[in-house]
């Protein structure tokens, strides 16, 4: 019989005889003395609690026992807001990121290496890092000055890709060490990666470029021990989205692309960056997780 088992099989004898005692002797003396029984045999079968433990542990989460330090861009709304909050929830040590003035975080421009470069000298070794700065505007291809797209290149790609760099670059003295701690990256990418939709071309093009960089970035990374994923979320309910939001026709419109028959809130893409940055999601990288109620599996 397979140890764990046999150390298991132990308690549950003992629950079985106390079953009977009870039976038979239906009063709190036989309570109290089954209860003594419980204890003794898990007291003196030590592998047996040992045993209880692992599966217990198996089975109640997939987070690392030990909690993490996590870098969030774009942490003073929206998504970015909600994975903070979740991951404080569960006791990790996080560091928000914005432009926005925040209680507890610090001050980054994404788009400046000079800013990366103080964030992350001042934060030190992290564990995690979340990209979710990134911005949206709405303009026809023929209305949109080339400022406005370059803009949305430096915010949302050339931004993911600083922070991934700078991550790399404090890791790659670390790389020959056999003691090499492993570290997760997650970018926020979004459903418009797949699904063009009109006036958001500049948009659109930088968030798929965001899908093929985390790509690219899980291949070098693998290397330093650093995982690499991105999150395409679909209609979620942000500052970025409220001005869609607040119409009912737009609102329609989304709600009849998603199978799911609802937009999404922040919370729901912050439990699956919570997943990424897991030990639980420890051979998941180069991936790209869609979070969009089944919108792009209905493909319109």
């Amino acid at each position: 019989m397979n140890l764990e088992v046999r150390n298991i099989t132990v308690p549950f004898t003992a629950l079985l005889w106390t079953w009977i005692v009870l039976s038979l002797f239906p009063d709190w003396w036989a309570a109290f003395g089954g209860i003594i029984l419980i204890v003794g045999v898990m007291l003196t079968q030590k592998s047996s609690v040992n045993a209880w433990i692992q599966v217990i542990k198996r089975h109640h989460d997939w987070r690392s026992e030990t909690d993490m330090r996590v870098l969030v861009t774009g942490g003073a709304q929206g998504i970015g807001r909600a994975v903070c909050e979740k991951l404080e929830q569960l006791g990790d040590e996080v560091i928000s990121g914005d432009l926005q003035e925040q209680d507890g975080g610090i001050h980054l421009d994404v788009t400046s290496e000079d800013s990366w470069e103080d964030a992350l000298d001042s934060v030190g070794p992290l564990d995690g890092l979340v990209n979710c700065a990134g911005i949206r505007t709405r303009n026809l291809i023929v209305d949109t000055t080339y400022e406005e797209f370059q803009k949305h290149l430096d915010v949302n790609i050339a931004g993911t890709w600083l922070g991934i760099r700078g991550m790399f670059r404090r890791r790659s003295s670390k790389a020959e060490s056999s003691d090499i701690s492993y570290a997760s990256i997650v970018n926020i990418a979004s459903v418009n990666a797949v699904i063009a939709v009109p006036a958001q071309a500049h948009y659109v093009a930088s968030k798929g470029a965001i899908v093929g960089l985390t790509k690219a970035a899980a291949i070098e990374g693998a290397a330093l021990g650093v995982r690499v994923n991105a999150i395409a979320p679909g209609a979620i309910r942000t500052p970025m989205t409220e001005e869609r939001l607040v119409d009912p026709q737009q609102v329609a419109w989304l709600e009849g692309r998603i199978p799911a028959g609802r937009v999404g809130e922040p919370e729901e893409i912050a439990s699956v960056a919570s997943f990424l940055l897991s030990d639980g999601a420890r051979y998941v990288t180069g991936t790209t997780v869609f979070a969009d109620g089944g919108w792009t599996a209905n493909g319109v």
